[in-house]
């Protein structure tokens, strides 16, 4: 007689991170609440807790009186995506979770996503993180590929990335216990790409799941960005491939110089920074004020 052993389910933190949210607090909390439902009659995943983690300068109200599985904290300093991951490996760490699902307010998990994404855990028993295919409307966002100093999506028939953004990616706790703090400049732009080449230099896996999630980019609008916004992503560009071998730097330094030629014929308004970064990259500093997630 068979006696097949139950199911443990993965116990998963979900962490949102919020900047002057135009929803409120209960949005968050049922969008979490559907892309963890199960679409089988089994407990796939234990959620052992939402963070809510408002960067705004005022805080955000909740509406009612939150439960003890949901915390809702706010940062008036604005530490970003960064703060509310240091944030989440804490709680995770203390609520022994096996996984941590990173999510921005202008990202939408389908119904049943977090279950869907753990059926791909299987595959490798090194995945430390799982990632899904994030788009913004048809274009292509996530995860990526990084060659000669750019970052671009992958092709859909790639299985490999080695990048991805943070938004809608599963990170194996136990890997990221052992991560050193991300640099402190790096508190919003190229964190991702910090935390995914450090996850591959630890040993860890990447693993890509076809599950689509909608997420809105904002640089992918690069003209209508503010000028400390455009300045801090390329000061986080310069710093994060400091640390890459000599070859990539100059590949990207080169890359700078193409773009601001090519900004430069649009006439957009940041090709002057563009250009600042390719020939004099110490002179674009990062800058937080009112600094947004993406």
């Amino acid at each position: 007689m068979r006696c097949d052993a139950p199911v443990i389910p993965s116990r998963v933190l979900a962490a949102v991170t919020l900047y002057k949210p135009q929803r409120d607090v209960a949005h968050y909390v049922q969008l979490i609440s559907r892309c963890t439902e199960t679409q089988r009659n089994v407990a796939e995943v234990d959620l052992a807790g939402i963070l809510l983690f408002d960067n705004s300068p005022a805080p955000l109200q909740a509406n009612g009186t939150l439960s003890r599985q949901i915390w809702l904290e706010h940062d008036p300093e604005n530490g970003g995506t960064r703060a509310a991951l240091m944030r989440a490996i804490g709680l995770a760490i203390e609520h022994r979770c096996d996984w941590i699902l990173m999510l921005d307010q202008d990202t939408t998990p389908p119904s049943g996503f977090v279950p869907s994404m753990l059926a791909a855990r299987h595959e490798t028993a090194r995945a430390a993180a799982l990632v899904p295919d994030v788009v913004d409307g048809t274009s292509a966002v996530s995860p990526c590929r990084e060659r000669w100093g750019r970052i671009r999506p992958c092709r859909s028939t790639d299985s490999r990335p080695t990048t991805a953004v943070l938004s809608g990616s599963l990170l194996r706790v136990s890997q990221l216990e052992l991560m050193p703090l991300p640099p402190a400049h790096l508190w919003l732009d190229y964190l991702d790409h910090w935390v995914f080449r450090w996850i591959r230099e630890a040993g860890g896996t990447i693993t890509r799941v076809p599950v689509c999630v909608n997420h809105r980019l904002s640089v992918s609008t690069w003209a209508r960005l503010p000028a400390w916004r455009a300045e801090n992503i390329l000061a986080s560009e310069r710093d994060y491939y400091s640390s890459e071998p000599v070859a990539q730097r100059l590949a990207n330094r080169a890359w700078l110089i193409v773009r601001s030629m090519s900004q430069l014929v649009r006439r957009s308004p940041h090709w002057y920074l563009v250009a600042r970064a390719s020939l004099c990259p110490h002179s674009v500093a990062t800058q937080r004020p009112g600094a947004s997630p993406r």
